[in-house]
């Protein structure tokens, strides 16, 4: 018997050995796991969805926060907000293409209005009792993405990883507290 045909008997038998305990381990059926309770403001909230470049003539967060009082009267408690990022450019679906093709998550479509404005609905709504949630699908990107400067390399000079380093300007602190910025991956190579 040779010597690589021993090794990986062993390694088999080992194998073997050390899986069998997890054999006759079935997943755990997650249909019968209770769900986490919902908290009381979005159980008994009332949801408006908002897509700016539609709400109003102008498409903008401007118009939206002019209209906050009307929204309110009519008993909304959450606004909640379609993509605000700027859409992807390369194979578009039409001429303003899909608001899911996001070009850059830690951007604002300027289409929309300034990071300003954007800032002053969220400081407005929530003056006016009203919570804010924002769609964000991760899985989604358009072709000419920041991310895909450099797709799948990890490498600290491609633009989303640079542009990751750093919290968006336009996000608030949580909690009184700025998110610590996050340090990039090193290169395979270093």
């Amino acid at each position: 018997m040779n010597l690589k045909r021993f090794i990986s008997g062993c390694c088999l038998l080992a194998a073997s050995l050390l899986l069998s305990p997890f054999a006759g381990h079935a997943e755990p059926d997650f249909s019968k796991v209770p769900a986490r309770p919902a908290p009381a403001w979005l159980r008994d909230g009332v949801v408006y969805e908002i897509f700016t470049r539609n709400f109003s003539a102008s498409g903008k967060f401007t118009a939206v926060t002019a209209r906050l009082d009307e929204l309110k009267d009519l008993g909304v408690d959450i606004l909640w907000l379609m993509p605000i990022h700027p859409i992807g450019e390369a194979a578009r679906k039409g001429p303003v293409g899909s608001p899911y093709a996001i070009k850059d998550y830690y951007a604002i479509d300027p289409a929309h209005g300034t990071p300003e404005e954007f800032k002053q609905l969220i400081t407005a709504a929530h003056q006016s009792g009203m919570k804010v949630i924002m769609d964000v699908v991760a899985n989604h990107t358009a072709w000419d993405s920041v991310m895909m400067a450099h797709p799948g390399t990890g490498s600290p000079t491609s633009a989303w990883t640079a542009s990751a380093a750093t919290s968006p300007t336009w996000c608030p602190p949580v909690s009184g507290r700025k998110p610590a910025p996050r340090s990039p991956k090193p290169s395979p190579t270093s």
